[in-house]
């Protein structure tokens, strides 16, 4: 989890991998190994990033390593789903935020330590990429096949250029 300081209007959120380390757990077994093949970049890790929001409670102790002093969630604030994941935050919901929230949302995600949170959970979907395609299950290794040809059912379809096709019925 990486939490975010606390926006303008007082909200306050972090972000957390759960969803992906699931997806990156069960890839190599063929379950979900279309999904991780469609990663190359870091905006496409924000499906997969859970978005908490803090509320007044008192829980579990947050781990430290997940806070500098600058954006240590509020005291007596506990995280809870907010049922976004990064990217359907960024697509439906921060439009009903102030211009100054959506402004430090960004600022957050262009930080030095947000963007070295998502590069290295990049690297770790890489990693696992490979592995399916050395050592992973036959049907996880199918599927990257499939993907790196081109070729998987759940692939979009690639534009055909039909001028560029030879008309084997008129021989030309």
């Amino acid at each position: 989890m990486i939490a975010m300081p606390q926006l303008p209007s007082g909200r306050h959120f972090a972000i957390q991998a759960d969803s992906l380390t699931d997806m990156l757990e069960n890839a190599a077994r063929g379950i979900r190994t279309h999904e991780l093949m469609v990663i190359n970049d870091t905006a496409q890790l924000y499906a997969y990033l859970d978005v908490l929001y803090f509320r007044s409670g008192t829980a579990r102790k947050i781990p430290p390593q997940y806070f500098d002093e600058a954006h240590t969630p509020p005291e007596k604030r506990v995280p809870y789903a907010s049922g976004h994941t990064l990217a359907t935050l960024i697509e439906q919901e921060i439009r009903h935020w102030t211009a100054a929230d959506q402004n430090a949302l960004f600022d957050f995600l262009l930080e030095f330590r947000t963007r070295q949170y998502l590069l290295d959970w990049l690297n770790a979907v890489e990693k696992v990429k490979d592995r399916i395609r050395q050592h992973g299950h036959w049907l996880a290794r199918l599927q990257a096949l499939w993907w790196d040809t081109g070729c998987h059912p759940l692939q979009p379809e690639q534009t055909i250029n039909h001028e560029d096709v030879t008309d084997m019925d008129n021989g030309k």
